[in-house]
Formats: structure tokens, sequence, C-alpha cells
């Protein structure tokens, strides 16, 4: 899954080997989808707080609200 995103990011195979270190052994996602970006700059931490996407993907309270929000047809 990291190898199809970087690739479709165009990483360097440098970023590529630190992308999938932090993948495959920190469960940290440094590409998140689109939807959840779009998603984020609606959010007021976003406005507030200047979270960037990736960070905030990472973070459980975040995506937990996404995936409700996605359910619900919200996001």
């Amino acid at each position: 899954m990291i190898k199809k995103l970087c690739e479709e990011h165009g990483c360097s195979d440098k970023i590529k080997a630190i992308h999938f270190e932090q993948m495959v052994h920190r469960a940290w996602n440094p590409h998140p989808s689109e939807a959840f970006v779009r998603w984020w700059s609606t959010q007021p931490e976003f406005r507030n707080d200047g979270v960037n996407a990736v960070r905030a993907r990472n973070c459980k309270v975040y995506y937990d609200r996404f995936k409700e929000d996605r359910q619900y047809g919200i996001a």
C-alpha cells in the first residue's frame, strides 16, 4: 500500500524508505486521502491550531471523527 501511495505522490527512493518505516513500523500514514484532506480543511482545529492533514490523519480523535462523518455522508 505505501509503495503505491509513494509512487502516486512522486516520493524519492529515500523518502519511500522513510515512509515505509513510518507506515509499517509506526502505523503512521504519510499520505492521507484527498477525501480526508478536504474534510480536514473544514474542521475548526485546521484553522485554529494549524495542524496539517498528515498529523491530523494520524491522530485517532480526528480520524475517528472523519470516519463517523463519512458514515453519515458528511465527509
